[in-house]
Order: C-alpha cells, then sequence, then structure tokens
C-alpha cells in the first residue's frame, strides 16, 4: 500500500439508533441507563447492556488495498482517558481487552457497553476513538459528535426496599393499633391506686399505673409483655375473698366506675365515682372495703 494512499473510513454513528435510544438537548446521544443495586436474598443484580447499533461505510480504496483492522477504544470526551469501568461488547460478544476491532467486512455492528459493579455512579460522556492508525491516513468521523452518553445510579435492592417499606407500613400500623388501643378502646383508668380492707387493716395499694382494669380473682395471673403492648395493661387483686372475679374499670361517663362480675357480690353504694369508698359483699356474707 502506497505510503500517501488516502483511504477513507468513515463511522456513521448517528444513522441507526435502537428503539430505546433517545437523543438530548445538547446534541449528544443518549445509550441508556443502568440501575445498579447489590444482590440481596433471591434478587440478584442482572447487568444491563446499552446497546446501538453502527454503521461502517468503506471507500473503494479500502475495501481494495487495505486488510488490516482498526482497534477503537471507550474515552472519556473530555480528558481523553481510557474509560476501564466498562465492558465493550461487539455483536454480543464481550471485546478482547475493552477493544473493538473494526475491518472492511463490517457494515454493521451491534456495539453494547455495560458498566462494570465498580463503575461510579454518575452521568459519562464517552467517544470511540481508535488506537492507533494501523498505516493509514485518515480516519473521519472517529468520534461520535458531541459523545456517547451513559448513566449509572446506585439503587437499594428491588427486593429489599420492599421488604423495608413492607417493614415500615407493619410498624406504622401497629403503632398506630397502639395509640388507638391506648388511647381509645382500653384508655387508662380514671382511679390511680386502689386499697383494700378484708378487716384486718389496708393491705398494700395496688398502683393502676396504664392499666385500663382492675381484676379481682382468686387465683394469680399475668399478663405478657405482647397482651400489654397491643391491648392494655391489666392490674389484679388476688385473694380468696373473690369466688368470682370481679372487673373494675372505667364507666361511661367520667369518672364513673364500672362494674363487670357484680352478679356475684353486693356493692354499696350502687352508684361508685373516682375517689369513692364502697364495700363489697361475697355469697358468705365476708366484706371489702375498696378505697379508689
Amino acid at each position: 500500500m502506497k505510503k500517501h494512499l488516502f483511504i477513507l473510513v468513515t463511522a456513521i454513528f448517528s444513522i441507526l439508533f435502537l428503539i430505546s435510544c433517545e437523543e438530548r438537548n445538547d446534541n449528544s446521544i443518549f445509550w441508556g441507563q443502568t440501575y445498579y443495586y447489590s444482590d440481596f436474598l433471591s434478587k440478584k443484580y442482572k447487568p444491563v447492556r446499552m446497546e446501538q447499533t453502527l454503521v461502517f461505510e468503506f471507500n473503494e480504496d479500502a475495501i481494495k488495498h487495505w486488510d488490516n483492522v482498526i482497534h477503537f477504544e471507550l474515552v472519556d470526551i473530555n480528558t481523553k482517558k481510557r474509560i476501564d469501568e466498562v465492558i465493550l461488547y461487539k455483536n454480543g460478544t464481550a471485546c478482547k481487552d475493552n477493544f473493538l476491532e473494526i475491518s472492511t467486512s463490517d457494515n454493521e455492528v451491534v456495539v453494547g457497553i455495560e458498566f462494570l459493579p465498580t463503575a461510579h455512579e454518575g452521568r459519562y460522556m464517552l467517544a470511540l476513538q481508535p488506537e492507533s492508525l494501523n498505516g493509514l491516513d485518515r480516519i473521519d468521523a472517529i468520534e461520535l459528535g458531541n459523545g456517547i452518553v451513559l448513566e449509572k445510579e446506585n439503587i437499594m435492592n428491588p427486593l429489599a426496599k420492599g421488604m423495608t417499606l413492607g417493614f415500615i407500613a407493619l410498624a406504622i400500623m401497629l403503632i398506630v393499633w397502639i395509640v388507638i388501643m391506648h388511647l381509645f378502646v382500653n384508655p387508662r383508668t380514671y382511679f390511680n391506686r386502689v386499697t383494700f380492707d378484708y378487716g384486718s387493716g389496708e393491705g398494700r395499694p395496688i398502683r393502676m399505673g396504664s392499666a385500663y382494669k382492675l381484676v379481682c380473682t382468686n387465683n394469680s395471673k399475668k399478663i405478657s409483655f405482647f397482651k400489654k403492648l397491643f391491648v392494655g395493661d391489666i392490674k389484679y387483686e388476688v385473694n380468696d375473698f373473690w369466688e368470682n372475679e370481679l372487673v373494675i374499670t372505667n364507666g361511661i361517663r367520667n369518672k364513673q366506675i364500672r362494674f363487670v362480675g357484680k352478679a356475684s357480690y353486693d356493692i354499696n353504694p350502687d352508684m361508685v365515682m373516682k375517689g369513692d369508698n364502697f364495700t363489697v359483699t361475697n355469697n358468705k356474707g365476708e366484706e371489702v372495703n375498696i378505697q379508689l
């Protein structure tokens, strides 16, 4: 081949676009976007290959006299430095050493670019440029207009995100449930302190705290943490006096006391308010004086 033989190799990069491509306002060619996320349980990251069909045209002199290969590499369009955080593909096959090999037999080539996991998040403006001219006098249009634009965004794994949002929604619902139960359904009692006198003097007072009812029974009972959290706290008065359970809780009216199970007992007076003293008599005629 003569030293000054003019061989024109023109790479027309802007003719054939994939349907998924779009042209930006800055006239750069947008190849695609990658949403990268780490593997989580069964949801594994699947690499995204952003592809374009490039058309190469060679003049008759190139076809007749040149049988060499041009090696194109991806470079940053501003710094002109080679980009190694991607994998370059030619017709679905990874390019050796990330060099795109083009010969006169290549007319249409599907070029793909795939981000490596180590690639930084952000917007990339790249260009395909030859490693060397390999004896050619000139190559036109070695850069793709104003650049190839790729974008990478690091996101949360969709499965992890879905589970996180589900847990957050569940937590919100549980909190709302707890608030409704403790403030509206089972609010704390009007009375804060209760004392019992079975005839031998007042015993140790029961402090109600956040409890919504007091259960008088002859069997010792415990309330679980979850029931206390999601339903409400219950205080117990345990004594053999109580043949059947008597529940003391809030009445409908403000500061009024309501009794559940009072059919088994005689309560005097019949209507009790917060701060009152009243007497309960069981079926054996035994009495207990209660101070709220």
